[in-house]
């Protein structure tokens, strides 16, 4: 081989190598995905009055009913529970808002505090013949029962523990609760029938003790509760020493 030759091959690789030492080698750009805004955290949104019908907004307080606002702000039971939607009145929470459609206080009006056991200075019976399944202060899948449930049979006749005026009657289911009846006894004293199939007196009705004014629904139960200055209590402490009715 040509010696010439060789010495030139050789200075080229040099070159080539020198060459390619020197080069910068660049990357790639990275293709960076920016992130996405970071969102507010949502509110809760408040309730407000529907417009065009004059009203105000309630907040529920711990012990607080569904029949005792109705009462204080002069407005049906049934109107607060069509009008809030409410499914189950006994799931009330408090700081829970409502609503109350045309609602002004009509009596004063205070946050539900613990009292005593007024004294039996009347006597009532019972309202319906049955068993006693629940009782005043259980709780059931988180709801605290405000009265007691008592299990009898269907089309039972259910008859006012006390005489009385009656100041709620309704003619529909108000959620879970069925219709009820409410009569109004003297010393601030109210008696609640609730999941009633068929109600047989009027608001503003005069009633008897014992006369019959509901007759118990399919669903063979009585929610019975009653109310000291607009407050459930035990109904025990008012009833008869219980045995099988």
């Amino acid at each position: 081989m040509n010696v010439n030759i060789v010495k030139k091959v050789g200075w080229l690789t040099v070159i080539v190598l020198f060459f390619s030492g020197c080069a910068t080698v660049t990357p790639p750009p990275v293709s960076r995905i920016p992130a996405p805004p970071l969102e507010e955290e949502k509110k809760p949104e408040a309730v407000e009055v529907p417009k065009g019908t004059e009203g105000a907004v309630y907040t529920i307080k711990r012990g607080d009913t569904i029949y005792r606002i109705a009462k204080a702000y002069g407005v049906s039971p049934k109107v607060l529970i069509t009008t809030n939607h409410i499914s189950d009145v006994r799931a009330l929470q408090p700081g829970q808002e409502i609503i109350i459609p045309g609602g002004k206080k009509t009596s004063a009006y205070t946050s539900p505090t613990s009292i005593g056991s007024p004294p039996k200075t009347v006597s009532f019976i019972w309202p319906v013949k049955g068993n006693i399944i629940s009782y005043y202060g259980n709780e059931k899948n988180g709801l605290r029962n405000t009265g007691i449930d008592i299990r009898t049979g269907s089309g039972q006749d259910v008859v006012a523990i006390r005489g009385g005026i009656v100041v709620t009657a309704t003619d529909a289911a108000e959620g879970s609760g069925g219709k009820v009846v409410v009569i109004e006894h003297q010393r601030g004293l109210d008696s609640w029938y609730g999941h009633v199939g068929e109600v047989l007196v009027n608001k503003g009705s005069k009633v008897r003790q014992g006369q019959v004014i509901a007759r118990v629904g399919n669903q063979p139960i009585l929610h019975f509760k009653i109310f000291v200055n607009d407050r459930p209590v035990d109904p025990l402490q008012y009833l008869p020493s219980f045995e099988k009715r």
